[in-house]
């Protein structure tokens, strides 16, 4: 059952590697860039262009850093 199970895995992680391949193929010239980096390879660079900007609100609109008042 865990070889099985194992299969399974590996079948699911194929699909999803070639769906994110399809969904990024517009910015197929930014990864290769990217993957040249020592340390990232392809996977790392495809994942740092699929993760949305950590300031964007949950509709993807990047969203002004806070300020903080100091008064003198």
């Amino acid at each position: 059952m865990g070889l099985e199970e194992l299969r399974l895995n590996y079948e699911q992680i194929g699909r999803l590697d070639h769906e994110m391949a399809s969904l990024l193929s517009q910015h197929q010239d930014a990864a290769e860039r990217l993957a040249e980096v020592p340390g990232l390879g392809v996977d790392s660079a495809q994942e740092i262009i699929a993760e949305p900007p950590r300031n964007a609100s949950p509709h993807g609109w990047a969203l002004a850093p806070a300020t903080t008042r100091v008064q003198a």
